[in-house]
């Protein structure tokens, strides 16, 4: 019994040792040009600059400054002077279109396409 033990043993120890053919894969892009377009990269997110232009008045006050997304999701709120000017860089996912800015009561809807949003307050002069 232990002599048919040892032969077994060996046999399968002879077998596990034994090399192995590399199994064949097909790779359905093999031989095709991919072709992407000028500018695309991998990345997911982009960097946005959020740029808020002060007044140059003699009035002093302050409002909540709000950039969210459409769907109202807050990515940047603070309390901002409105004498003082504001650059916050956003970290916003690639597939983004637009962005919701809100100033006190003064709310717009910019493109999130571009590398920099400027926030403007609208003026007697303009």
């Amino acid at each position: 019994m232990k002599k048919l033990f040892y032969v077994t043993l060996l046999a399968f120890g002879t077998l596990a040792c034994m090399p192995q053919e590399a199994p064949v894969t097909n790779d359905a892009l093999d031989g095709i040009a991919v072709n992407a377009p000028q500018g695309f990269t991998w990345s997911n997110f982009r960097t946005v600059n959020v740029n808020f232009t002060p007044l140059t008045a003699p009035m002093n006050f302050s409002a909540l400054f709000t950039v969210k997304t459409m769907d109202g999701v807050v990515l940047y709120q603070a309390l901002q002077d409105v004498n003082s000017g504001l650059k916050v860089a956003l970290s916003l996912p690639a597939q983004m279109d637009r962005v919701e800015i809100t100033y006190g009561s003064l709310t717009v809807s910019a493109n999130a396409n571009q590398s920099d949003i400027f926030f403007q307050l609208p003026t007697n002069n303009e």
